[in-house]
């Protein structure tokens, strides 16, 4: 269920003393105690150590995977956004809401959804609220493994002010429908089978995804997020395009 008004949503509750980042044994968002520099015998290196040593396969799979999405992001600049704005608490160094001044037009081509051939959607329908638009593909292990975050941050933000958007490249529907039913997607995703909508934006493609675009309330292109994400960073990002656009 979808929250009805604002629940906290923007009040950024991953800060704190401990810092809110990737839990290491569930592989979901949530606070690890390193709270200082570590160092092969400090306290924290223990608790990283320890936190490993307790994770099942998948989360270690999750983690890492977050981790490289990070290096690859940081390596490529982070997104095509501007670069230069202030730190955004829970988002990766680097990674900013491209200036309103510098924003296109998103494309608002109305296809299929992977779940019924005989529904059309398209980001016209979504006016006036932020959009999350998530690329994946069910053959995409890094889909996979941010698709939990991407469901909780759908839950944790209101949906009068922003929603979410999947889009399906490169896939057959039977396999796309599969992955939808066994993460329960609570939104829909259009069918991109040939690529040709993904490609229009800037050249999403089988190689570049998971890839993330927030759509601001005005229907233009605000920010990029390459690689694996998850929750805190998708609220970061949309708190930020909310209150400056």
């Amino acid at each position: 269920m979808r929250a009805e008004r604002p629940i906290g949503w923007r009040s950024r509750p991953w800060q704190g003393t401990l810092r809110c980042v990737w839990s290491l044994r569930s592989g979901r968002s949530g606070p690890v105690a390193v709270t200082g520099p570590v160092t092969p015998k400090s306290p924290s290196a223990a608790v990283l150590r320890l936190a490993v040593e307790g994770m099942s396969k998948v989360a270690l799979t999750r983690w890492l995977l977050l981790g490289l999405g990070l290096v690859l992001s940081a390596c490529a600049g982070g997104s095509a956004s501007a670069s230069d704005c202030d730190p955004i608490p829970g988002v990766r160094q680097g990674l900013c809401p491209i200036p309103v001044e510098d924003r296109s037009a998103a494309p608002v081509d109305r296809l299929e959804t992977v779940a019924d051939a005989d529904e059309q959607v398209s980001l016209e329908d979504y006016g006036g609220r932020i959009v999350v638009v998530n690329f994946w593909a069910s053959w995409c292990g890094p889909c996979r493994a941010e698709q939990p975050d991407l469901n909780d941050a759908y839950h944790a933000v209101p949906d009068d002010e922003v929603t979410f958007l999947g889009v399906n490249i490169e896939d057959s529907r039977p396999n796309a429908q599969a992955h939808a039913g066994e993460f329960d997607i609570p939104y829909p995703s259009l069918f991109d089978p040939a690529n040709d909508y993904a490609s229009r934006f800037e050249g999403v493609g089988p190689r570049t995804i998971p890839t993330t675009i927030l759509i601001d309330a005005e229907g233009r292109v605000a920010a990029r997020i390459l690689g694996v994400t998850d929750q805190p960073e998708l609220l970061g990002l949309a708190e930020a395009i909310a209150e400056g656009s």
